[in-house]
């Protein structure tokens, strides 16, 4: 049995801030970036699936419960 762990996925060339960034960040390509917290790999496809269904839902106001959350989230 395989896991997600055991996929090898390429993320360069997907506008990945740490795989194709490198040059502008550090002044040379070719480099392995070795970040903490940015794993590459695959999401579950659950999480991936549940992302693109949201907007199907057209909700088009924010409900009530959820507007203290707006103030909070930074913007620009």
């Amino acid at each position: 049995m395989s896991s997600i762990f055991d996929e090898v996925v390429n993320r360069k060339n997907t506008d990945s801030l740490k795989w194709d960034y490198c040059k502008q960040r550090f002044g040379k390509s070719g480099i392995l970036p070795m970040w903490v917290a940015d794993m590459d790999f695959k999401s579950p496809s659950i999480i991936s699936e549940a992302i693109i269904q949201r907007p199907s839902m057209e909700y088009s106001v924010i409900p009530r419960h959820r507007r203290g959350f707006r103030q909070l989230w930074p913007v620009g």
